[in-house]
C-alpha cells in the first residue's frame, strides 16, 4: 500500500502545540474545521504537507464528506496513513481514532491525551479512549 510519505520537521512538537492552541476556539464546521481537517492541520503543522488540500471546502456535511472520500472515513485514513499495531504504541503527533456513533472521530496524540475537534473547538480525551492509531 502506498501511504503518504511524511517527514516531521525538527521543531514539529512546538509547531503542533501552537496549532492545537490556535484551534481551541475554532468551532466545528464541515469542510472547514471538522475532525479530519483538524488532524490534517496537525499533520501540516508537523510536516509542512497540506494533505487535505484536495478536500478542504469541497463538502459541507457528513454525507458530502463521505461521498467525496468515496469510502468510510476509517477506510480513507487507513489508505493514507500506516496503522499502528495497537493504539498503545502511538507516539506524540500520531493520529488517533475513536468510534462515535456510526462512524469514527479523529484526533492527535499529545502527551497523555488525544486532542479532538468538538463543536466549540478542541476537546481533550485520555489517550486510552483511542481505539486506533496511525503513524505520522
Amino acid at each position: 500500500m502506498a501511504y503518504l510519505k511524511l517527514t516531521r520537521r525538527d521543531d514539529w512538537h512546538p509547531r503542533l502545540l501552537d496549532y492545537v492552541h490556535a484551534q481551541e476556539r475554532t468551532p466545528f464546521n464541515w469542510g472547514q474545521s471538522d475532525c479530519l481537517l483538524f488532524v490534517a492541520g496537525a499533520i501540516e503543522a508537523m510536516t509542512g504537507e497540506d494533505v487535505a488540500a484536495p478536500y478542504r471546502g469541497k463538502y459541507s456535511s457528513f454525507e458530502e464528506a463521505r461521498a467525496l472520500l468515496g469510502k468510510s472515513t476509517l477506510s480513507f485514513v487507513r489508505s493514507q496513513l500506516r496503522e499502528r499495531e495497537h493504539q498503545t504504541r502511538a507516539m506524540g503527533g500520531d493520529i488517533g481514532a475513536k468510534k462515535e456513533g456510526g462512524d469514527w472521530t479523529y484526533g492527535v496524540f499529545v502527551g497523555p491525551y488525544l486532542y479532538v475537534k468538538t463543536a466549540d473547538g478542541v476537546g481533550i480525551l485520555p489517550r486510552s479512549e483511542a481505539q486506533k492509531a496511525f503513524e505520522v
